[in-house]
């Protein structure tokens, strides 16, 4: 069962990423991030995905998919999903 709410991941996320990411990436910065959320949201409803939990694991995806750019720039995509691993196991997200 997941305890966290998607605004609380998502206040978490963006403040990882806020306080965290480089000055020098000029793309992938907070902004990207929102706006790949917003994205993914409007992908899903064209789509017709509508399962409120297909919804919110996309949603989550969308906030944790750069996140790896607060520790490194090459091989980005694996650490974010070692942090999201992290994060969400926290959150107590289960791989079922």
């Amino acid at each position: 069962m997941i305890q966290a709410s998607f605004p609380e991941i998502q206040e978490i996320v963006i403040q990882k990423l806020t306080a965290g990411l480089s000055d020098k990436l000029t793309y992938h910065h907070v902004k990207h991030t929102l706006d790949v959320l917003e994205q993914c949201q409007i992908i899903a409803n064209l789509e017709e995905i509508t399962a409120t939990e297909d919804i919110f694991l996309l949603k989550v995806s969308a906030l944790y998919h750069d996140i790896g750019f607060l520790d490194t720039y090459n091989g980005h995509e694996d650490r974010s999903c070692q942090i999201a691993e992290i994060d969400l196991t926290e959150f107590n997200f289960t791989s079922a």
